[in-house]
């Protein structure tokens, strides 16, 4: 039992990491893109020359986009990976719960799950299907539709950064009390043990007061 109980450990520590280290990475990259291509004044070809100045936007994004999409596929299964071992650990293995620690890695695991699901399943897409619109517009000569449609993604990016931050850290959190838990208390995931049997045996004559 104890071999799964570490083995669970390993790979709920671990799937953790990963999970944030992936969004630090993805957010880093996003972060250099932008600008190294704004710098670099980028042109991309079949777009209106009215829209000349969003052409770094629409390379950008499309290195972003695909930089992001190995980024979820990794952050659902080391959110997959994370839960399932942490519910192995309490229902199967029977982990102590009554901890502090404990609870502090539960919330901390159930913010950065709230926040992925957000992200795959509600920001994600509507960013995706407003960008994939405003280069519609930028290659059909649509000046309008254009600007609406980057409106819309400049206003789902603050939401997108947000819910990133709160998942990396959410991630982090639990990853740091997981591993502080088991370093300060390894015995405390441990089944408490059988009490040791007395080196000597009782003399009889006591035996026989006691009863």
């Amino acid at each position: 039992m104890s071999s799964w109980r570490s083995f669970c450990i390993a790979i709920h520590l671990t799937s953790l990491g990963l999970w944030a280290g992936a969004i630090a990475i993805s957010g880093a990259a996003a972060a250099v893109v932008f600008p190294t291509l704004r710098d670099m004044n980028v042109s991309v070809p079949g777009l209106s020359p009215m829209v000349e100045k969003d052409h770094f936007r629409f390379a950008a994004g499309a290195v972003a986009q695909r930089v992001f999409l190995i980024t979820d596929i990794l952050s659902f299964a080391c959110a997959l990976a994370a839960a399932t071992s942490l519910l192995a650990m309490v229902v199967w293995l029977q982990v102590p719960v009554a901890r502090s620690s404990m609870y502090i890695r539960a919330l901390a695991l159930g913010v950065a799950l709230a926040s992925l699901a957000a992200m795959l399943f509600v920001v994600t897409p509507q960013i995706n299907t407003a960008a994939q619109l405003h280069l519609a517009a930028a290659k059909s000569g649509d000046l309008a539709a254009a600007a609406l449609h980057r409106q819309a993604v400049d206003d789902l990016h603050p939401i997108a950064s947000y819910l990133m931050g709160a998942e990396f850290f959410g991630a982090l959190i639990a990853a740091f009390v997981g591993a502080w838990s088991v370093v300060a208390s390894p015995a405390a995931d441990k089944p408490s043990a059988k009490p040791k049997p007395a080196e000597y045996p009782e003399p009889d004559l006591l035996r026989n007061k006691r009863l």
